[in-house]
C-alpha cells in the first residue's frame, strides 16, 4: 500500500476521533449526552466544545476533497515513493 493509501486510511479515522472528544464536551457542559436531538445541542456549545465541534465539521470536508485527491493520484499511476 503506498504512502497516500495510508494517510487516507489514518486521515478517515479523524473526524470520528473529534466525535468522540465532542461527546466529552457536551457531557462535561450539559451532564449529559442528547443524541436525540444533538444538533441543538450542538448549537448551544461554548469554548472548546464549539471548536471541536467546528473541527469535526472541517474533517468531514477535507476527507472527501483529500480522498478524491488521493483516488485520482492514484489511478493515474502518480509515482509514489514507498
Amino acid at each position: 500500500m503506498t504512502i497516500p493509501m495510508w494517510c487516507l486510511l489514518i486521515i478517515a479515522f479523524i473526524p470520528y476521533v473529534l466525535a468522540l472528544l465532542g461527546i466529552y464536551f457536551r457531557i462535561e457542559q450539559f451532564g449529559h449526552w442528547d443524541n436525540d436531538n444533538p444538533r441543538a445541542q450542538y448549537a448551544r456549545l461554548e469554548g472548546a466544545g464549539w471548536r471541536v465541534w467546528a473541527a469535526q465539521q472541517n474533517a468531514w470536508e477535507a476527507l472527501g476533497l483529500f480522498t478524491a485527491t488521493v483516488v485520482v493520484a492514484h489511478l493515474a499511476e502518480a509515482d509514489f515513493q514507498d
